[in-house]
């Protein structure tokens, strides 16, 4: 899942697939997830962190809208600390501008 530059909203073409997955990933019996919120490397650290977990929460609150119980969802916010791809480009910074939704494995 892709973010525009420092923002944290999901649009609407997004949230429907955002729905779509998680009703999927709920009906394949895999219902616990975890959530990865990065930004690319411009700001505060501080700031980035922030961003990076309000990011992973609005995934969050789309997934539970499609079913997901919230305490099965666990939120972290990395910041700028594990880029993608490379920030010194448009096409990099916005790779790294994410949620990543991860199925841990037992």
């Amino acid at each position: 899942m892709l973010f525009g530059n420092n923002l944290d909203a999901i649009n609407h073409d997004s949230r429907a697939n955002l729905e779509r997955i998680g009703r999927v990933l709920r009906e394949a019996g895999l219902d616990r997830l975890r959530l990865e919120g990065h930004t690319d490397s411009y700001g505060e650290p501080d700031y980035n962190r922030e961003l990076s977990v309000r990011r992973a929460n609005a995934v969050a609150e789309v997934l539970i809208s499609a079913g997901m119980r919230p305490e099965n969802l666990e939120i972290r916010g990395l910041g700028m600390s594990k880029p993608v791809a490379d920030n010194n480009t448009p096409d990099g910074r916005m790779e790294n501008r994410r949620v990543a939704i991860i199925v841990p494995v037992e």
